[in-house]
């Protein structure tokens, strides 16, 4: 054989041992065990959940910042009360 030929013939027999490592390779990574269903997981805790107006969410909110800002006005004036010495 020349010299041409063998060197072709080394390049194929290193390209097949290649892809048979390859392939080896990939299905010794594949899993071949049968696919088993999950079994669902009990729910212990039951969440009652309720849908709120985004309006009405707004009208309490702004109901307390009123009822806030009265307490604050009314301890506000109680201080500048007890301030002002006229107890």
């Amino acid at each position: 054989m020349s010299s041409g030929r063998l060197r072709t013939l080394r390049s194929f027999i290193y390209a097949i041992g290649i892809h048979i490592a390859a392939a080896v390779l990939v299905a010794m990574s594949l899993d071949f065990d049968p696919y088993r269903i999950p079994k669902p997981q009990e729910s212990k805790k039951i969440v009652q959940a309720v849908a709120v107006d985004q309006t009405a969410v707004k009208r309490e909110l702004s109901r307390l910042r009123a009822a806030a800002e009265s307490v604050k006005r009314k301890n506000n004036a109680s201080l500048n009360w007890s301030r002002s010495g006229w107890h």
